[in-house]
């Protein structure tokens, strides 16, 4: 269970939001929305970690996932295959090469990408990010912190995205999410924290 106790932050001397509380089970979606520059970014950040909320608490289970807006937390010298196994020896989970091309593949990404070991930081928008989703679906941690993941994808990956995600909350997952895809949200129907309630 994620619990997030009247959490406040602020940029510089400017107040985000204030008062936030909500908290997520096991097979629950949240949808953080809201205008842009309200602070959903930041939201997402003050649960991974990387930030420390101005004041309240946030209780976070030990294991979790964060894929971020930009970037997908992908090394751009490395590829794929080895991006995932970073992340998996992370994670204290098994190297099994096989599995992971498997899931690569799945994901449509050329096997003569792999077979080349071509570099992430050279592979389109669309393929970086299929790539940060497939470390979620090898993943075996059950909340994930998502930053307008179907950013960059075309249909066929936006399909996929949703699949991998109905998949997650059937098997006890939760998902935290930040998204402007209103047609992936309609799908998904989650339950709505909008932070334009908590600004000051």
């Amino acid at each position: 269970m994620l619990v997030a106790d009247t959490l406040s932050h602020a940029f510089q001397r400017r107040t985000l939001f204030q008062g936030v509380s909500f908290t997520v089970l096991s097979g629950q979606l949240l949808r953080i929305q809201g205008p842009n520059g309200i602070g959903k970014t930041t939201l997402l950040r003050l649960l991974a970690g990387l930030h420390t909320p101005r004041s309240g608490t946030i209780s976070m289970p030990a294991s979790w996932e964060y894929l971020p807006a930009e970037g997908n937390a992908l090394f751009g010298t490395l590829d794929a295959g080895a991006n995932l196994h970073f992340w998996q020896q992370l994670r204290g989970l098994p190297l099994e090469e096989a599995k992971t091309r498997e899931a690569l593949l799945a994901w449509k990404i050329p096997a003569a990408l792999l077979d080349l070991r071509f570099p992430v930081g050279k592979m389109s928008t669309g393929m970086r990010r299929r790539i940060a989703l497939c470390r979620l679906s090898l993943s075996q941690t059950r909340y994930w912190l998502l930053d307008e993941p179907t950013s960059g994808l075309d249909a066929e990956g936006q399909a996929a995205f949703l699949a991998l995600v109905k998949n997650h909350l059937a098997h006890q997952g939760a998902v935290i999410l930040v998204s402007h895809d209103e047609a992936l949200c309609t799908a998904l129907q989650p339950i709505v924290l909008d932070l334009g309630h908590y600004a000051t």
